[in-house]
């Protein structure tokens, strides 16, 4: 009898190991404003965690996603100085490749970034992120998107139709013709 005692007491313990070892760990506590990823793991429609006394909604973002705020800096950085560049260089092969990529790169993250946000938190978070993109060097990128597109550097079909990048240039790109010839001028 004391053998089987000792069997089924060893059982539970492993038991209770594995299940120790292999739990899932607690969601960490979340700073006012963030996201909330437990209801979208249990099924539920993901919540923003109220926040009525952060200081202003720039320094939350900052502590939420500091790591995407580098690379959409860089992104920022990038495309302006692609933008920039003597549109002659836009000619040729390579430079309307660059063009077209650098142009791709920007629009394609600016819209996932905005896409993933309504995903996980729904409207409110998407309304955040998108505020995240009314920076003056977003709306300088919007300017020189345009400019380059009036005068025939790129079309809209250079893009993956419904890709990401294509569906957020035809928002930027609406009121703009095409008044120049690009290289063939």
């Amino acid at each position: 009898m004391t053998k089987i005692l000792v069997a089924i007491w060893a059982l539970v313990m492993i038991q209770l190991s594995v299940w120790t070892y292999f739990a899932p760990s607690a969601e960490p506590q979340r700073p006012a404003g963030s996201l909330s990823t437990t209801a979208a793991k249990n099924g539920s429609a993901p919540v923003i965690i109220p926040a009525d006394d952060r200081p202003d909604r720039a320094e939350a973002t900052k502590k939420l996603d500091g790591h995407m705020l580098y690379g959409r800096d860089l992104r920022r950085k990038e495309t302006i100085e692609k933008l920039s560049q003597p549109w002659s260089s836009f000619c040729g092969e390579d430079g309307r490749k660059s063009l077209v990529s650098s142009v791709g790169h920007y629009y394609y993250h600016r819209h996932n970034e905005v896409r993933a946000a309504r995903e996980r938190g729904g409207a409110d978070a998407a309304k955040v992120m998108q505020d995240l993109y009314n920076a003056p060097e977003d709306g300088q990128i919007d300017r020189l998107t345009q400019q380059t597109y009036a005068n025939g550097y790129f079309k809209l079909t250079d893009f993956k139709n419904g890709s990401f990048e294509r569906t957020i240039l035809a928002e930027v790109l609406k009121d703009e013709k095409v008044r120049g010839k690009g290289c063939d001028s």
